[in-house]
């Protein structure tokens, strides 16, 4: 399909509208994480004459889910169900929705902001707006994102409709895990119900990952079984041994996309009891990471190769203690990617953290063969 020029720039204003979007969003609930209880009471009643200021529901939501003026969950958990009712009833294509770690995210169980009744309110809006307008993609998503651990069968309806299976893959490890609440901060799982994995839902999701030869469906179930089935067996949360799954289902993408880092850096062995792993894996540019590398191995070129010029660009991924998980060549004179690959797997980085908590980073290296 071409796009017409009209329809070119229909879709470059659109998205500079969203970026514009997400920025306004992201700076609003970092103000509200910061608001003090004094500063909430105002925004509330500004929001008496003007229930549409969507920036401010925002900074409240925020405020109501981090701050540290926030008021006991009892009353916090009733303010964030009345301005969620509204979001969700008002502005269902908001950004927002598709940002768990903006408080958007409202739990049955396992959190100290847990709130059923509010679920099931807000979960009837989305029902609504999905019965009014089922081919809309952005509200599907939605809901599929505030549905998913309270409501998984809609949710993952939804998601199927989407036809993206490392995001199908990512709920069936959700599932078969059993958690019910993450972080509103880190996105780290907080709680975990052993009997969702004995549901006939979790039995079939079983039986489509043992048979797909999907790699992004089977590598996505294998990844987030391993981080987040490692994360609530070191905190004692999960007595059930995920390893056997994650590895097997991590092997098989392996095998099947040799190229994708993700399925590689992925740890499913049992962690010891209090082990901090890496709580996620980012993409971070070539030349910023350069400044961290603290240890460089340049490639041995054997004399039948000394006369090869080019430059060899690689995929890495480097664990969270800097040392280089695995190396894949990508571009440049094959006949140099197997040295490349054996001296950038040599490479050391400074550790990369997020609040503390170490990272995986997945970057590109270059080596030039002048």
């Amino acid at each position: 399909m071409r796009l017409t020029k009209f329809g070119a720039v229909a879709c470059a204003v659109m998205s500079v509208a969203l970026a514009q979007d997400a920025r306004e969003f992201s700076d609003a609930y970092q103000q509200g994480r910061k608001l003090s209880a004094k500063e909430a009471s105002k925004i509330e009643a500004k929001l008496e004459s003007k229930p549409g200021n969507v920036p401010d529901r925002v900074r409240l939501v925020a405020f109501y889910t981090l701050a540290p003026d926030a008021p006991p969950p009892e009353e916090a958990i009733k303010a964030r169900r009345r301005h969620l009712l509204w979001m969700a009833e008002h502005e269902p294509e908001s950004w927002l929705w598709s940002q768990r770690s903006y408080g958007s995210a409202v739990y049955v169980k396992g959190d100290r902001l847990a709130d059923p009744d509010g679920f099931n309110e807000i979960r009837e809006i989305w029902l609504k707006h999905l019965s009014r307008q089922p081919d809309n993609e952005k509200i599907r998503a939605n809901a599929a994102s505030f549905l998913d651990l309270g409501d998984r069968e809609t949710a993952l309806r939804l998601i199927r409709d989407m036809k993206n299976p490392r995001y199908l893959g990512t709920q069936y490890a959700l599932l078969l895990l059993g958690v019910t609440a993450r972080d509103y901060d880190t996105g780290m799982p907080l709680a975990c119900d052993a009997s969702w994995r004995e549901t006939p839902l979790a039995e079939k999701a079983l039986a489509e990952l043992q048979s797909s030869s999907d790699p992004q469906f089977i590598g996505g179930a294998g990844f987030w079984l391993a981080r987040d089935g490692g994360m609530l067996w070191s905190q004692g949360k999960l007595t059930w041994d995920y390893s056997s799954l994650a590895k097997n289902l991590l092997t098989s993408a392996q095998s099947l996309e040799p190229s994708r880092l993700d399925w590689f850096v992925a740890n499913p062995d049992l962690p010891q009891p209090g082990e901090r792993r890496p709580v996620m894996s980012v993409r971070i540019g070539g030349s910023a990471m350069e400044s961290k590398r603290l240890r460089t191995v340049q490639p041995e070129v054997p004399d039948s190769l000394r006369g090869v010029r080019g430059v060899v660009a690689l995929n890495v991924a480097i664990g969270g203690d800097g040392k280089v998980i695995r190396a894949v060549a990508e571009s440049g004179p094959p006949e140099l990617y197997a040295n490349s690959v054996k001296a950038v797997q040599q490479w050391t980085y400074q550790p990369t953290t997020i609040s503390g908590n170490p990272i995986i980073v997945i970057t590109k290296v270059e080596i030039d063969y002048k």
